[in-house]
């Protein structure tokens, strides 16, 4: 592709800056875009004020907010009011990350309404967020079906979840979401949970988690609108009753010890990843990489491992805090696949395709940004820019990173996986019979 100079790549169709504002001892900032007269809410609560251990019990809470009783309203009464007034009202988190040692958290509020309903924000969030109610048969309700959707997923979702896994070695944010989000680790939790239920122990739990995550000085309010209705929204959310006291920073989150790894399930197929860090090299995150996967990925995995292996799917991905990790969805294969992954060092040596050839990978990097978005999908991707301080020069560089890409940088990635696979690690979901044909150092049963 032609040299191109800074100021002839756009940044990105989809960027936004955003602009700082202080909302009654809260710190925000809002986004000017034209949303139709919706107002756009999102809270995001630092949970660096929980401790490692109580990660699952933050998940249950998700699960549990506007589903039981508060002060003034019965669980029919609240969302009956939430459908007739909101837009939307869901609980849910926010992981940021540029580097393997690097990690924030966020417990995430999102909330919408037509602007004449905004007034309905605060009061609705004043009696979730400050006065729900935790009962016994409504937490264990939640308790169980959390645990039953756990299981499910480690039987449907496995890739995404061994690829967490095995990336919990290298990153702090994959060891924080594999004991918060999803996994074995959080489906034990659960289990156990079930099994020798405590509610004074579990209510007790939820209430000093409410007490340390719902305060002015650990959240951050993102608000997305046209001017009036920023206006109106960052007047009505000055009313939300949130204390003012600061807590002390608990979370210190634990990386496992690197080792090969399975869990076996009730299936024919099995979910296999094998992952890295670019920093245990000394890389840093490049678009050279964004080419590398698009290549690895519609070609040799590909071929490999979907046509040859008989695999439904395939990955390779490379995050923005060095995460790399090959990944097999619904594979009948678990030893020949690692062989594939750990086989990428001879593809890249011998890699070599037409001037034509490469152009096109180049531009199918680039298909997959700046793609189509709706708005509550562009103000996530907003405000995630915000939390990591990720400018207009940043998207900017990354593009250039890409188009930049030659033949040779791809070759030359054959030395970095050289030395990956060397202390990589390997885990698997999946299979008895496959499970137990490749060498695990630690092998359990579901």
């Amino acid at each position: 592709l032609p040299s191109l100079k800074l100021k002839d790549i756009p940044s990105s169709i989809n960027y936004l800056p955003s602009k700082k504002i202080k909302l009654n001892g809260m710190d925000g900032f809002y986004h000017v875009v034209n949303t139709n007269s919706i107002a756009y809410l999102r809270m995001y609560f630092d949970m660096n004020v929980i401790a490692f251990e109580d990660l699952p019990y933050v998940f249950l809470l998700r699960s549990l907010l506007k589903n039981v009783k508060t002060t003034n309203y019965s669980a029919i009464q609240l969302n009956k009011l939430i459908k007739t007034y909101l837009g939307d009202l869901a609980f849910g988190h926010s992981v940021t990350s540029l580097g393997k040692d690097d990690c924030k958290v966020y417990f995430k509020v999102i909330a919408s309404s037509l602007l004449e309903n905004v007034e309905y924000i605060p009061h609705i969030l004043n009696e979730v967020l400050l006065h729900s109610k935790f009962s016994k048969s409504d937490v264990l309700t939640v308790v169980k079906q959390i645990t039953n959707n756990l299981k499910q997923g480690l039987i449907e979702n496995g890739m995404g979840l061994a690829m967490i896994m095995s990336k919990r070695h290298y990153s702090l944010s994959s060891a924080l979401v594999s004991n918060f989000y999803g996994g074995p680790t959080v489906y034990n939790f659960f289990n156990n949970l079930v099994n020798n239920y405590n509610h004074q122990a579990v209510s007790k739990k939820l209430k000093e988690i409410c007490v340390k995550l719902f305060n002015k000085k650990n959240v951050k309010v993102s608000l997305s609108g046209d001017e009036n209705t920023i206006k109106e929204l960052s007047n009505a959310v000055r009313k939300i009753k949130l204390p003012l006291k600061k807590h002390q920073e608990l979370l210190q989150i634990k990386k496992d010890e690197i080792k090969d790894e399975a869990l076996i399930i009730p299936s024919g197929v099995s979910y296999n990843a094998l992952s890295n860090n670019l920093e245990c090299f000394n890389l840093k995150n490049n678009g050279k990489y964004a080419v590398l996967s698009q290549i690895i990925n519609y070609d040799y995995l590909w071929s490999e491992v979907r046509v040859k292996g008989g695999a439904y799917g395939c990955s390779l991905s490379v995050s923005k805090n060095g995460d790399v990790s090959f990944g097999s969805y619904r594979d009948p294969n678990v030893v020949n696949t690692y062989k594939v992954f750990e086989n990428v060092t001879n593809y890249l040596k011998n890699f070599k395709v037409s001037k034509e050839q490469f152009v096109s990978y180049i531009i199918g990097t680039m298909s997959g940004f700046d793609m189509p978005s709706s708005t509550p999908t562009l103000i996530n991707e907003w405000d995630t820019n915000y939390l990591l301080n990720i400018t207009k020069k940043d998207k900017i560089n990354l593009k250039k990173q890409i188009i930049s890409t030659k033949q040779s940088d791809i070759v030359g990635c054959y030395e970095m996986f050289e030395e990956m696979l060397k202390s990589s690690s390997k885990y698997t979901i999946g299979n008895e019979v496959k499970v137990k044909e490749q060498k695990f150092d630690d092998v359990k049963v579901l």
